[in-house]
């Protein structure tokens, strides 16, 4: 029989556990000195890597990044990057924002007081812009055109509107969250909790005139229990538009829509934090083909990853177990020479491991010696694991398919033996035996078969 494959290594890629929506995880300050994609890494057309996805941050993205500040500009048009709405949609939003940043820039001519000009943008954002709280909703375009807004895009146009109007702001992120802070002073920060008309300065009663009797009435929104809050850099920010995005691309399993954003986000930060979320958005996209068992796809994608970028040591076992898969599918039509060639390359380069070798040429061996032995050869089967043992004699799996070859073959000469011997072809039979000996001389069914025939032939003799 065919030596099977002990499914070790074959399994499905199990995915990487995938970001989450709103601001939360991998998001940390900005850290210098990670390396962006290298110049002339990426497979142009025609390559072997075609119709995989595109490996460089689009080229507005970084020219954006390139820059060493953030500028109300340069974060506006990030923010509409990264929201990835159509030109026509895009045009029409940002219409609207320039108009709004127009009147919050207004502000900071009429209203002096940096607190009361905080809470007029509060009020500017709710009055013009966001309308309908909707988690999933991330996008500026989204927020502007539609007036459907979560907490990342209510904190990012309050982030823009409030430096429109001469405050000194910062984006803040928690656990699940997202918010900003104003600075009024050196040492007196307020924060704005955006998703809330009424969010300014959380924990303060806000007074309003009930229109009902004319008498005035107070709003009040409780302080946010923010024991792990953390602000954040501009861009940071800014990109969880893009997170919250590759969060629901990924839940819809859209893999390689999910890897390009993930592409210009981290060319926008350019963080630790963004390196290695692009790494596992790689191998979510990687393991998507290796479960469809496309792998020549997914080693070509890995391999123009790892040309691009610094690589993981769990993409460089997924890319072990990508080369593996491809093997195993290559191994049942090649030929002996060619499959031999193969496992050695693999085991050369690094990605196959010794005990996998040994299985892998144990089932290279067998299946080539069935074939063999189908034709009743025996002994070209035998022979065929002979040489075998003779090039991988610490093979433990070929030891004993050799040894069950030698076996068949002998019951093939017992058959033929006593077939002959049964016919009264005594002297056929025992040439047969004889001709086996100088074979497998220790062979014990050979050696009893032959006593039968030297007992036979004594009794012939008169």
């Amino acid at each position: 029989m065919v030596y099977p494959f002990s499914g070790r290594r074959i399994q499905l890629w199990l995915l990487l556990a995938g970001l989450g929506l709103l601001s939360t995880p991998a998001i940390a300050q900005t850290t210098p000195s990670v390396a962006p994609a290298r110049p002339g890494a990426v497979p142009t057309a025609g390559s072997a890597t075609s119709g995989l996805p595109r490996l460089e941050p689009l080229p507005a993205i970084s020219h954006l990044a390139a820059s060493d500040t953030s500028s109300l500009t340069e974060l506006t048009a990030a923010a509409f990057l990264l929201s990835g709405h159509d030109s026509v949609s895009a045009l029409a939003a940002e219409r609207i924002l320039e108009a709004l940043l127009a009147e919050a820039a207004l502000l900071a001519i009429a209203i002096q007081d940096p607190y009361q000009r905080g809470e007029a943008v509060m009020q500017l954002l709710h009055d013009k812009a966001l309308k309908a709280y909707h988690e999933p909703t991330t996008t500026l375009s989204a927020a502007l055109l539609e007036g459907r807004y979560n907490c990342v895009s209510a904190s990012v146009l309050f982030l823009l509107l409030s430096r429109a109007a001469g405050l000194d702001s910062f984006g803040v992120i928690t656990t699940d969250h997202s918010f900003c802070t104003v600075r009024l002073a050196p040492d007196r920060f307020v924060d704005a909790e955006t998703t809330n008309r009424f969010g300014w300065d959380p924990g303060s009663h806000k007074e309003f005139a009930d229109n009902q009797g004319g008498g005035v009435g107070y709003r009040y929104v409780p302080p946010g229990d923010y024991a792990e809050r953390q602000t954040v850099p501009d861009r940071v920010l800014v990109g969880l538009i893009a997170q919250n995005r590759i969060t629901l691309l990924e839940r819809s399993q859209r893999w390689p829509e999910a890897f390009e954003l993930m592409v210009d986000l981290h060319a926008w930060q350019s963080d630790a934090a963004s390196l290695s979320s692009l790494a596992d958005r790689a191998g979510n996209y990687a393991g998507s083909l290796a479960n469809g068992r496309r792998w020549g796809q997914a080693a070509a994608f890995l391999a123009a990853f790892a040309a691009a970028y610094p690589t993981t040591a769990k993409l460089d076992g997924l890319l072990a177990m990508v080369r593996y898969g491809q093997l195993t599918e290559y191994l049942p039509g090649a030929d002996l020479a060619d499959g031999q060639a193969a496992i050695v390359a693999g085991h050369e380069a690094g990605w196959l491991e010794a005990a996998d070798v040994d299985e892998l040429i144990a089932y290279l061996y067998s299946r080539v010696a069935e074939a063999t032995a189908r034709d009743r050869q025996w002994q070209a089967a035998w022979e065929l694991l002979q040489a075998g043992l003779a090039r991988w004699p610490d093979n433990d799996r070929l030891v004993e398919l050799e040894r069950q070859a030698g076996q068949n073959w002998a019951y093939g000469v017992h058959n033929r033996f006593a077939t002959l011997f049964n016919a009264g072809r005594y002297a056929e039979a025992r040439a047969i035996l004889e001709s086996a000996l100088t074979l497998a001389p220790a062979n014990r069914l050979l050696q009893d078969d032959y006593a039968v025939a030297q007992r036979q032939a004594g009794q012939s003799q008169p």
